[in-house]
């Protein structure tokens, strides 16, 4: 008896600890935009000469100074630099872009978050366009090359398009490059690619075994005369799972016995825990969710509001209706968490996980013209929109 308690003790020693190392990386969490697939990420789309504020969402679930740092960007600040947080808490950071001293091109880089519990990145995608643009530019990466495996091979879907309005095929220069967030280039390409009215095609890059995993941007640069289009998407690398050797060693013994008082304890221990976690993370995937919608539909109203100033709009009335807009979303999305925690209570996990899924599926993606500003008229939404777009958010 006395050794069964011993090495149950010892699993849920095993079991924290796993536990332990996974929450240093998910005690931070940054709101964006995505690429929706596995990774937050910031990704920003400026004509040459502009300049734009974005802001990114931090918060926790445990008390501690955080600091942020810019790392490979130029054109890239920070509106502070350290903060402190207690728990539950979230601080709105301003991430400034400017091109002005920048040439046409993609940027890639990230922003460094470290606290006392660890050190999480959000990728940085930053692109400049030349103000005439002749030729405009595409991707696609499929949701099965979202994440690959070391060893594996990355697939991209490009489409270019002519805008000139002139009729016949043109050739077009085309630079094609996957760059890690370190800054760190892993592959560069140029080609002539023939246009007629527009072209579509894939292209595929096979890894090493031994690549590195981490978050990459694969982007596309389109040179034709003076004009200069781009685009990226992010994906990740990722390691095989690799057997890890014996806690003990292979010299023990009674390696032979702890196997079998495992076998016996760890199913039960596991589904015990995989339950009170599991409905954690419902919640704080809802909070990260509701992070993300937040930051998504601030930036379109700012796009707006830019369009409405720029108009020579009432500037108290645009902040007030903002103001409103939030507010609304606010209520909206505390009423979301509220709900979900009653759920957790009884312990419903199929429950928790049809709201979210529901509540996902008719968000700020299918809803953005809900949030369109008095004063604005359709055309100058389509703009205010596609800028938005621009930012990595979709329709």
């Amino acid at each position: 008896m006395k050794k069964g308690v011993l090495v149950l003790l010892f699993v849920l020693f095993v079991v924290s600890f796993a536990s332990a190392k996974i929450d240093i990386t998910g005690d931070v969490i940054f709101d964006e935009s995505s690429t929706g697939v596995s990774s937050i990420l910031l990704k920003t789309m400026l004509t040459k000469g502009e300049s734009l504020e974005q802001s990114i969402s931090v918060f926790t679930d445990k008390d501690g100074e955080f600091y942020l740092e810019v790392k490979n960007l130029e054109g890239v600040s920070i509106s502070e630099n350290n903060f402190n947080l207690k728990s539950g808490e979230s601080k709105d950071v301003f991430v400034k872009f400017d091109s002005s001293n920048l040439e046409p091109g993609i940027y890639i880089g990230k922003i460094e978050i470290r606290n006392g519990h660890g050190i999480s990145e959000l990728p940085v995608s930053f692109e400049i366009e030349t103000e005439d643009i002749f030729f405009d530019t595409n991707l696609d990466i499929p949701p099965a090359y979202s994440m690959i495996s070391s060893g594996g091979k990355f697939i991209a879907q490009v489409k270019i398009f002519d805008l000139t309005n002139s009729p016949g095929a043109k050739s077009v220069d085309v630079d094609y490059f996957i760059i890690s967030s370190n800054g760190e280039t892993i592959s560069w390409e140029t080609e002539k690619v023939v246009v007629d009215e527009m072209a579509e095609f894939s292209k595929t890059v096979s890894f090493s075994e031994d690549a590195k995993e981490g978050d990459y941007f694969f982007g596309t640069v389109v040179n034709y005369g003076s004009s200069i289009a781009t685009a990226s998407q992010f994906f990740s690398i990722r390691s095989e799972n690799e057997n890890n050797s014996s806690f003990f060693g292979k010299d023990f013994n009674f390696l032979a016995i702890l196997v079998f008082i495992l076998i016996i304890f760890a199913g039960f221990i596991f589904m015990f825990i995989y339950m009170v976690r599991d409905r954690d993370k419902l919640v704080l995937e809802l909070k990260r969710y509701n992070s993300e919608e937040l930051i998504a539909q601030r930036n379109l109203l700012f796009e707006q509001k830019r369009v409405l100033e720029e108009k020579g709009e009432d500037k108290s009335k645009i902040k007030k209706e903002i103001q409103a807009k939030i507010g609304k979303l606010r209520r909206k999305q505390k009423e979301r968490i509220g709900e979900l925690r009653k759920l957790k209570k009884i312990g419903s996990i199929n429950q928790m996980k049809r709201k979210l899924s529901s509540w996902k599926k008719s968000g700020y993606d299918t809803k953005s013209l809900e949030y369109k500003m008095e004063g604005l008229s359709a055309k100058e939404m389509q703009r205010a929109m596609k800028k938005w777009k621009g930012q990595g958010y979709k329709k």
